[in-house]
């Protein structure tokens, strides 16, 4: 008579590990797993813009992926920039080609102005050396017209000599 009280132990401590065996894979389940109504999932959305318009050329992300700082989400075809690029340098080194000719020309400027105002200079100078020799000459008759003049007075000089 004992096995159907010792049965019915066995039958109640099999019931309770089954239920704590139901329970445990309930509350892994709870934990391990989100349980939505909306199937929506909480997320941070960032809108993204290019600065250049075009077609993208590569995409190596997608809808989903998750991104990191930095990484590249999209290229965009840049045939026509590279384009523009090389039309812009090639203006650069025209204009830096202009440019030198100019500072040339400049700088040969600045030489015939720099020479042509020693030259003016020089003959500025000539020109002042000139006028003092000529003052000198000036003076120099004058001396000697109020010298003769002074002798004729006196009748030392004839008025002939004079």
């Amino acid at each position: 008579m004992r096995l159907p009280g010792r049965g019915k132990a066995w039958v109640l401590g099999l019931a309770a590990l089954l239920l704590v065996l139901w329970g445990g894979k309930w509350l892994v389940h709870r934990v391990t797993h989100l349980q939505v109504d909306d199937a929506r999932i909480d997320g941070e959305v960032v809108t993204i813009s290019s600065r250049v318009s075009g077609w993208i050329t590569e995409l190596p992300v997608i809808e989903g992926d998750e991104v990191k700082k930095g990484q590249i989400l999209a290229r965009v075809d840049d045939r026509d920039s590279v384009l523009q690029r090389e039309v812009l340098l090639s203006r650069l080194r025209a204009t830096e080609g202009q440019m030198a000719v100019v500072r040339a020309q400049t700088g040969q400027v600045d030489q015939e102005t720099l020479g042509k105002f020693q030259s003016e200079t020089n003959r500025l100078v000539a020109a002042e050396a000139e006028v003092a020799a000529l003052e000198a000459q000036l003076n120099q008759a004058r001396e000697d017209y109020k010298r003769a003049r002074d002798l004729t007075e006196a009748k030392w000089l004839s008025q002939q000599a004079m």
